[in-house]
């Protein structure tokens, strides 16, 4: 590639930065708790897309008898690292992304203030889970020193929901969520961002999951990105792309798409195989769509009058970063059809309380509102676990 369309990629990478992410707070999806799962059949393609790639089944943890008087709410997160409604919003009048669809038809929606200047997604995301500032929660980068070595664990310095929760007794589960590695002990299961690290080690690695007993059946759940076959990937390509051939011609993009999709596939799996944890608060995240802009939303973005390169290049990424979405939103739909029997938490009276909102947003004034609309946030999930469902 030359250094001018390294360029223009790269003005458009930094533009993907400004993608918002979508936190589908609740689903602000709240069920009864040990509803169960779905049963045998899958209602969503995102199933057959890692089917063979993961196993099935659960754990057999059993919390249930920690909790007194009537069934506890449960809730139900999904945060969608990256998403942007100006991306959406025209997909969905396409009539793709059916999941989302039919949950945001039900539901309320928007953008959600956040931190500006933009900060970076583990930034972002810690301040969502804690409700407080960086300078507060002590997430403020991806790696620290001289030695740049990658911020950990250790540096969140605030309660985050799952702490908050456990403190009052309430389960989580967690997967994915920026900055959880070395996983540390909460009240319930905390799977950390490590999970597609460490492939090649005989052993896992310490501290990929909370409780350690896990770590057989959340390794298990790895996916090899290099198990994918031709015909698993022409998905997010042009219809008759010669798969085989693009990766020889491109075959840092073509790894970057392996390495995104099964990692996130990765974590849906262990999001089956745990989604019957009598927890309190099941929060499932997936990085892969922010990694994905990162790498080809600037082929989405170009005018093609400004391309220099190969045309075939472009045409061959160009819709990567929907087509990447297509699956997500199939994800998503397997995640909300594991909630069977849910029911709306509300604030006010009658007032549907679930949404979606975004997590990137920019806005002039946003680091002086910021950390209210934050609190706001986690006070809504708190509350709402925590007061019987209503704020």
């Amino acid at each position: 590639m030359t250094t001018g369309r390294n360029r223009e990629r790269g003005r458009a990478a930094r533009r993907a930065r400004g993608l918002a992410g979508l936190l589908l707070a609740a689903a602000l999806l709240a069920m009864a708790a040990g509803c169960g799962g779905r049963g045998d059949g899958d209602k969503s393609a995102a199933g057959k897309s890692a089917a063979g790639k993961s196993g099935a089944g659960g754990p057999g943890a059993d919390r249930s008898g920690g909790h007194k008087g009537p069934a506890p709410s449960k809730l139900l997160v999904i945060g969608i690292d990256s998403a942007d409604w100006r991306l959406l919003d025209p997909m969905l009048a396409e009539g793709r992304l059916p999941h989302l669809k039919a949950f945001r038809a039900q539901a309320a929606s928007g953008r959600m203030q956040t931190l500006y200047p933009l900060e970076k997604s583990p930034v972002l995301w810690a301040s969502i889970c804690t409700g407080v500032m960086p300078a507060v929660h002590g997430v403020d980068n991806f790696v620290k020193g001289s030695g740049q070595k990658p911020v950990t664990s250790s540096a969140w310095r605030a309660p985050a929901l799952w702490d908050i929760l456990g403190a009052a007794g309430r389960g989580t589960f967690v997967g994915g969520m920026w900055m959880t590695y070395p996983a540390r002990a909460i009240d319930g299961v905390m799977v950390s961002d490590y999970l597609p690290y460490g492939r090649e080690r005989a052993r896992p690695l310490q501290g990929l999951v909370y409780p350690d007993s896990l770590a057989d059946l959340v390794v298990g759940c790895r996916v090899d990105p290099q198990s994918f076959t031709p015909a698993d990937l022409a998905r997010f390509l042009p219809p008759g792309t010669d798969v085989a051939a693009l990766e020889k011609a491109h075959p840092q993009e073509m790894l970057e798409l392996r390495e995104t999709w099964a990692a996130d596939l990765g974590y849906l799996a262990v999001a089956r195989r745990l989604r019957d944890l009598p927890v309190d608060l099941f929060f499932f995240y997936l990085r892969g769509p922010d990694m994905i802009s990162h790498h080809f939303y600037g082929y989405h973005t170009l005018d093609p009058a400004m391309w220099r390169g190969d045309p075939a290049e472009l045409a061959a990424f160009r819709d990567l970063v929907p087509r990447y979405y297509d699956w997500v939103d199939e994800a998503v739909g397997e995640v909300l059809f594991s909630a069977a029997d849910h029911r709306s938490l509300e604030a006010g009276p009658g007032a549907p309380l679930h949404g979606a909102v975004e997590d990137h947003w920019r806005y002039a004034q946003a680091a002086t509102v910021a950390s209210g609309t934050i609190e706001v946030q986690r006070m809504i999930v708190a509350k709402a676990l925590l007061g019987g469902g209503r704020v």
